[in-house]
């Protein structure tokens, strides 16, 4: 193909053409490139070849087509990638050199060869990242060799990061080697994380936490540890507890911390049980709690295709729903829903609904959406809107007008009401507007998004309703 081209097309081939040929190791495409003379690539062709791990393409940039050096980012990740040889072979034939970041990434990764060699070859040396995320991420060997081959240490994230991902051995390391941080996020860490051998070693230490722990645990379904933290310590918990537990679906750490806490939850555990679809959950809820729901339970589980969790909150509880339901049901292709909401619920959609469906090519859902059934539910602004081609477009005096490419259908009598609500819209988003006529109510305020569920979670982190 490149032959090809370089006879029959006119013009020099990009220097791009080096770059990604050398970063696919594409090395037979390089010495074509060479051999005719195109222009050389930019840095990005050794810096790329060295990234991906292609030790023979950047043999030939570097020994025998003798084209660049490329720049730090070759070395720093190579190392990173855990390429020793790749890294080797800069180190002897490229000006470029490294960075600290080298080290760093290595350590981070767990590549000790590239490590040792970076420190016995190179002056660029690490930082405490190094080590730091060498602790994190459980590569006791690489923190070993940093605190016995190098003087940079670690900060107090080496001890915690290890602690919540459940590295006692290195803890242990670190506890003997550097000074201890009196911190609630050790054992609020490890107790998230479900790290029970973790918990009572840092305990038996005299670490402080917070009700964070147990509240990690109840939302990761870590039974074990809630139970442990119940009976050890006396930091307790919060609603997020079993709230938490119930929107990802843990009904075991459900059940024990209405048992056994005096926290209890809010409307918030049945809301997420519902919009995650855990239906069991939800009617242990009914039945056992006493806080209920909002209009979100439904509103979330339409908006997430759980039909079942719908149909029972829709028979057994009495908060309803908003608009919103129908209109993310209509929005996920879920027809079914859509169906059954038309059919039990008197809230209706908004003319989000079937923009939503058409913007993802739910075709059927648009076709429902306009049929003598669908069309004749009193809330339901399916009928108001009907995508048409652009060149069926009508005059203003038709009985359908297009707006937006939209055909608004109405009763000719109204046709100068239409006029004068149509000067008032200006340009027409069927998203931001509704449009007002024969066959819709009014228009009203819309609800308010589903995302704006004022949560009192002391955690961001764990705000998932």
């Amino acid at each position: 193909m490149l032959r090809w081209l370089q006879t029959h097309r006119k013009g020099e081939i990009s220097f791009m053409t080096w770059d990604f040929a050398a970063k696919g190791g594409f090395t037979d495409i390089v010495r074509f490139l060479v051999a005719h003379h195109s222009p050389h690539g930019s840095t990005n062709a050794l810096d790329w070849a060295a990234a991906y791990g292609h030790l023979e393409t950047a043999r030939y940039l570097l020994c025998e087509a003798k084209l660049g050096h490329g720049t730090t980012y070759g070395m720093n990740q190579a190392a990173k990638e855990g390429h020793l040889a790749m890294v080797q072979l800069l180190h002897a034939h490229s000006n470029a050199g490294c960075t600290y970041h080298a080290m760093d990434e290595a350590a981070k990764h767990g590549h000790l060869e590239v490590v040792c060699f970076l420190h016995e070859h190179r002056t660029e040396g690490c930082s405490v990242a190094a080590m730091d995320h060498a602790a994190t991420n459980g590569h006791y060997e690489i923190v070993v060799f940093l605190h016995t081959h190098r003087s940079e240490g670690c900060s107090a994230k080496a001890l915690i990061g290890a602690a919540t991902n459940g590295h006692l051995a290195i803890v242990q390391y670190l506890e003997a080697m550097t000074a201890w941080p009196y911190d609630i996020a050790l054992l609020d860490g490890a107790s998230t994380n479900g790290h029970l051998a973790m918990v009572e070693y840092l305990h038996a230490r005299g670490l402080p936490a917070s009700t964070r722990a147990m509240n990690g645990a109840a939302k990761h379904g870590y039974l074990n540890v809630v139970r442990w933290l119940h009976v050890h310590r006396d930091e307790g918990c919060s609603t997020d507890a079993m709230d938490l537990a119930a929107t990802h679906g843990h009904l075991s750490v459900v059940d024990f911390l209405h048992a056994y806490r005096c926290e209890g939850c809010t409307v918030h555990a049945m809301n997420g049980a519902a919009s995650n679809g855990h239906l069991a959950i939800v009617q242990w809820l009914h039945a056992h709690r006493l806080e209920g729901a909002t209009e979100r339970a439904i509103d979330g589980a339409a908006a997430n295709g759980h039909l079942d969790v719908v149909q029972w909150l829709h028979t057994h509880r009495n908060e309803g729903c908003t608009t919103w339901a129908m209109d993310w049901a209509a929005s996920k292709g879920r027809l079914d829903i859509v169906r059954f909401l038309h059919a039990h619920r008197s809230e209706g959609c908004t003319q989000n609904a079937l923009e939503w469906a058409q913007q993802h090519h739910h075709d059927d859902m648009a076709a429902w959406g306009t049929t003598p059934r669908a069309t004749s539910h009193k809330r339901n602004r399916f009928s108001s809107l009907v995508r048409i081609p652009d060149k069926d477009k009508h005059s203003a005096e038709s009985p359908d007008h297009i707006v937006g490419g939209w055909r608004v259908s109405y009763i000719p009598s109204q046709v100068s009401q239409w006029k004068e609500t149509r000067k008032s819209f200006g340009s027409y988003n069927p998203i931001e507007k509704e449009v007002v006529c024969a066959f819709c109510e009014s228009k009203k305020n819309k609800p308010t998004p589903l995302s704006s569920d004022n949560n009192n979670n002391e955690d961001d982190d764990d705000d998932d309703y």
